[in-house]
């Protein structure tokens, strides 16, 4: 009877032998049949005993360590800004909240108040990721994403780590430093769309969803640790400790994560099944041509990118509410060192536990792909929309602000089943290009919502006025979220298939 043996040889250079285990596996062909006969069509229950590791996590713990921290060093304190202590005044009327004893905000602002200056520098950042994010995508799709991420994870460090000293030498000269941040932002646009090409490597259909939320939902966490730390290390010192471990983790991306499955020398040939027997289709490696006319006339992909556009709106909103409604305009002291940080950290456990029930829903085929998508798109952005609408209600009671705000990041975790992950039921072949372009006009809407409302509303602004920034909110979440239970599917797109 012919045996097949479940172990893998740890040589690359080609050099064929075995070594044995003592508790390796062995399973017979007949062990195999009647398994197939029995019913079960999952490869899961060929996982190997005698190597445990399943290489696909750890190419998702890299790829959550490389989000997390190029994020933070993306987010870190402006050298530009210095941070000033005012003193808010007490406005009468109903629509403003009123204070008893005399209240103090911290709020950032320029150093240099020049308008050329802010918009030449403070801008740079911004230009550079957009320059970069779409060509990345095209790039890894192409030639593959591992290099592309080192050289993004290398150069980031490296002007993380320069940024101190050119903002010292920069006083009189703003070109300097709007170098300086053109670069950071390039390097940092290359992260996204890169990481998506490499899951459509990584990925089976049945565990997508719950890598797509560990990967990405990292990036949330890395805004409310960098907050963290920021309170007890000076600006300077925390371009030098992220510049640091961002360069020592570059070696170990670079040492420990491989293109593709094919290409990992101790990967087990039951986990290459798994992968093969879950996966619709892999990517075609090598060049391919990207099928313009079939993406852009693709309804699921407007819909994508509609939603992804509301969403974006979405989170500018909630974080300018935490840092100017909330200090600003509710009076609400000293939030920052209370329980009400807890929801940022909520958003990515809660993004997990929707990702593993998701992904049981497909494994178990008790609903489809398409079917998912749009629910989590219609509970998500509704929940979040309505909670917004509660905010307006809550008027100056602060406690119960923060709870309608809770609620509504909860629901915003949904975002990764719905949106984010889309890219990768459409496409495995071009999954980079669609979250390039994709993320073009994420950070666009960003940005104008971002420089926009710093001017439309302040901390002297009324409540009916930040009432009308709610209800617009809450009408585009709407607006965005029928677009898509309209437009959007969960399967494969006939662009993707290429020869």
């Amino acid at each position: 009877m012919q045996r097949l043996q479940i172990c893998k040889s740890f040589s690359q250079s080609g050099q064929k032998y075995f070594k044995k285990l003592s508790n390796c596996q062995i399973l017979t062909m007949s062990g195999l049949q009647s398994i197939s006969s029995a019913g079960v069509s999952r490869s899961s229950d060929l996982e190997t005993k005698c190597c445990p590791i399943q290489h696909r996590w750890v190419f998702c713990i890299l790829a959550f360590l490389a989000i997390f921290i190029s994020s933070i060093m993306f987010s870190l304190p402006s050298l530009l800004h210095e941070t000033k202590t005012i003193s808010l005044k007490n406005i009468n009327g109903s629509d403003f909240c009123s204070i008893n004893h005399n209240f103090t905000l911290k709020v950032s602002v320029l150093k240099d108040p020049n308008s050329a200056t802010k918009y030449i520098t403070l801008f740079a950042i911004h230009w550079g990721y957009l320059l970069s994010c779409f060509p990345a995508g095209i790039f890894s799709d192409q030639f593959g994403g591992k290099y592309i991420m080192t050289l993004s994870l290398l150069f980031s460090s490296f002007w993380c780590l320069v940024t101190p000293a050119i903002a010292v030498l920069s006083k009189n000269r703003p070109g300097w430093m709007a170098g300086t941040q053109f670069f950071r932002g390039f390097f940092k646009g290359i992260v996204f769309p890169t990481i998506m090409s490499l899951l459509a490597q990584w990925a089976p259909d049945t565990e997508r969803t719950k890598m797509v939320c560990l990967v990405y939902g990292s990036y949330f966490l890395s805004q409310e640790i960098s907050t963290e730390i920021q309170k007890f290390l000076p600006e300077k010192q925390l371009y030098f400790l992220f510049g640091s471990i961002g360069v020592v983790f570059c070696f170990c991306w670079h040492l420990f994560l491989y293109p593709t499955p094919e290409d990992h020398p101790s990967i087990t040939p039951n986990e290459l099944k798994f992968l093969d027997e879950n996966t619709e289709d892999r990517p075609v490696k090598g060049r391919k041509n990207i099928p313009w006319a079939g993406i852009l006339t693709s309804g699921p992909f407007w819909a994508v990118l509609i939603l992804q556009i509301g969403l974006s709106w979405n989170w500018v909103v909630y974080f300018y509410a935490y840092d100017i409604y909330l200090p600003g305009v509710l009076k609400f002291e000293d939030y920052e060192n209370t329980i009400w940080r807890i929801p940022f950290y909520l958003c990515f456990g809660f993004a997990l536990i929707y990702g593993f029930i998701s992904d049981w829903f497909i494994k178990e085929k008790l609903l489809s792909v398409t079917i998912l998508r749009k629910i989590a798109a219609l509970i998500g952005n509704s929940g979040s929309a309505f909670s917004l609408l509660f905010v307006i209600f809550g008027g100056c009671h602060s406690n119960a602000v923060m709870i309608h705000f809770t609620v509504g990041l909860c629901f915003q975790a949904l975002f990764y089943l719905s949106c984010r992950v889309n890219h990768l039921d459409l496409t495995s072949n071009f999954a980079g290009t669609l979250m390039g372009m994709t993320r073009i006009f994420d950070r666009i809407s960003e940005y104008v919502v971002d420089s926009e409302l710093s001017y439309l509303l302040t901390i002297e602004s009324s409540l009916r006025q930040w009432a009308g920034l709610f209800w617009f909110t809450f009408g585009l979440n709407l607006l965005s979220t029928c677009v898509f239970l309209i437009l959007a599917s969960g399967i494969r797109q006939g662009w993707n298939y290429v020869k």
